[in-house]
């Protein structure tokens, strides 16, 4: 089975069947339980990792609620595994970001927790399957890394992954 990706629309093969009616991205998605990975890094070494906590997806989707929906952007449909779901991104500041995906915070060094980042940025994706779920999140941002730790280089990273566990077994 092939697909072939054109701008925003999905090519199924034959045998494929049709690509299921996926809401945009202002309609927003359900909250989902899953689990996040995350990961921060200095100038490319990884100085702290946050492995398997679990998450309600109740912050993510407060936080896309609280965004102006004209920012969000749509990427159109994409596989999360072997199913089509829509994705949407939006760019947010580093305190959005820990927002949206609160176990992030544990990545600071010791286990203390980070603060808010307002100067750091990056983007917030999301993907949500026909069923208004969200099938996977993904935070990623960066700036300076002595702004969330004692470490010192010229760029730091935080990314952070949510996977919900009904997706999982798919």
């Amino acid at each position: 089975m092939a697909a072939v990706v054109i701008g925003a629309a999905l090519a199924y093969g034959a045998a494929a069947g049709s690509v299921p009616a996926i809401s945009g991205c202002a309609e927003l998605p359900l909250p989902a339980a899953g689990v996040v990975d995350g990961r921060a890094t200095v100038d490319g070494e990884t100085v702290a990792i946050v492995e398997a906590a679990e998450a309600d997806g109740e912050a993510l989707v407060t936080l896309i609620a609280g965004l102006e929906s004209g920012y969000f952007e749509d990427h159109g449909v994409e596989f999360v595994g072997a199913v089509p779901a829509r994705r949407c991104s939006v760019l947010v500041d580093g305190t959005a970001a820990l927002a949206a995906l609160p176990q992030l915070r544990e990545l600071g060094e010791d286990g203390r927790r980070l603060v808010e980042l307002p100067v750091w940025r990056g983007e917030l994706s999301w993907w949500k399957s026909a069923d208004r779920q969200v099938a996977l999140a993904r935070a990623l941002i960066g700036g300076h890394p002595a702004d969330a730790w004692a470490e010192r280089g010229l760029r730091g990273l935080i990314q952070g992954e949510m996977r919900p566990q009904h997706w999982m077994a798919r």
